[in-house]
């Protein structure tokens, strides 16, 4: 942000500055748009989400079947208790073993062979404490829910589908966010020296006034006009959609 700020700095002293406001015609876009998936592979049980539905934040939207990643997790958890027994007494032998090498009781073959004995079972306590923690991980991203308050883009999955995700996760939801749209203006240069991420705007949709804020702006130009996205709030009841016009007054 702050990088940019200075470009914009810097070719506002080279380009002549206008006095008012110039009006352009912008694209309406989401403003926040996210592909959801699993990170897990599994057998899809419930998918709570249409396309063109709102959620709220935090609803479950789908589930997998959990009772294989529960299952897993409880043998995981029940070998890791058993191993954190077995490190215990390991680690009393090598302790008495080390008070005998200490009396000369003791050789330094046995006591090697004790301090071998506990790295060993240590090394299996550790690999059952990650095994524990994939188990979890898994069961815990063993569903979607959203993100924030969302409209239900595209739905890509039906109940019963048999996920793999080891390689490339496949998109199951897309959501954007219900309460904010950005218009999508493209300028010439003589304008975007002007500009400013944080700027205000005003801006209109189907003849509705509305406040907007300058949220970026595209330095790499396409056909000599650069993209300024204005960020605005959309309120309760109102719908706007990608690919509606607005009317933008940029400074």
């Amino acid at each position: 942000m702050k990088r940019l700020m200075t470009v914009l700095a810097g070719l506002a002293w080279l380009l002549p500055l206008t006095s008012g406001a110039e009006n352009f015609t912008a694209e309406l876009d989401w403003a926040d748009r996210v592909e959801l998936s699993v990170p897990v592979s599994g057998v899809v049980q419930k998918v709570n989400a249409e396309s063109g539905q709102a959620v709220a934040a935090g609803s479950l939207l789908l589930s997998l079947d959990t009772a294989v990643f529960k299952a897993n997790l409880a043998a995981a958890e029940a070998q890791f208790k058993s191993l954190a027994i077995d490190l215990e007494e390991a680690q009393r032998e090598f302790n008495r073993a080390e008070e005998l090498y200490a009396s000369t009781v003791l050789s330094d073959r046995d006591l090697q062979l004790a301090e071998i004995a506990y790295e060993k079972v240590n090394a299996q306590y550790q690999a059952a404490r990650a095994n524990v923690t994939e188990a979890r991980f898994q069961l815990d991203h063993a569903t979607i829910k959203a993100p924030f308050d969302a409209w239900v883009i595209r739905r890509n999955v039906m109940p019963g589908e048999v996920l793999m995700q080891s390689y490339v996760p496949k998109t199951l939801l897309t959501v954007a966010k219900r309460d904010a749209m950005r218009a999508v203006a493209r300028v010439p240069v003589e304008t975007l020296a002007r500009l400013q991420p944080g700027q205000s705007v005003q801006l209109k949709v189907n003849d509705a006034s509305l406040q907007g804020v300058i949220s970026s702006i595209d330095l790499q130009p396409e056909q000599a006009r650069y993209a300024v996205a204005i960020e605005f709030a959309v309120g309760d009841g109102v719908r706007y959609l990608p690919g509606m016009k607005a009317e933008v007054d940029l400074p």
